[in-house]
């Protein structure tokens, strides 16, 4: 089965189709499982009941995940002449770049949201 995407009506399923058809304007077509249904909302290969999240909710989401990471920041952490110290700062800062970013200008819709580094600690 193949759904019909609807680009400008944040890629809802506005159509379910047995063959595969070309993309046009606003529309492109992907296929599908059977349990797919018109309203359902598709975003990077996958399909949802719900709707796509708000700006404001992601950017309260993108707030919530800087200040589990704040930690990061604090001086000692880094401090070479201190054991355990963390590794990989510059790794943290470009994933909390990212989040910033989003809190900064968010957008309605569904977001590829930056993965957290692992930490690397010299011990």
């Amino acid at each position: 089965m193949y759904a019909v995407i609807d680009l400008s009506q944040n890629h809802i399923v506005v159509q379910l189709l047995s063959i595969e058809v070309s993309s046009y304007g606003n529309y492109y077509c992907v296929e599908c499982p059977d349990s797919c249904k018109r309203g359902m909302y598709y975003y990077d290969g996958n399909f949802f009941d719900y709707p796509p999240p708000t700006s404001t909710e992601n950017k309260l989401k993108a707030v919530s995940l800087l200040k589990e990471t704040d930690w990061v920041t604090f001086p000692d952490v880094v401090n070479t002449s201190l054991t355990p110290h963390l590794l990989n700062q510059d790794e943290f800062i470009e994933y909390r770049r990212q989040l910033r970013a989003i809190s900064v200008d968010p957008i309605d819709g569904y977001i590829n949201w930056p993965v957290i580094p692992n930490e690397k600690w010299e011990k």
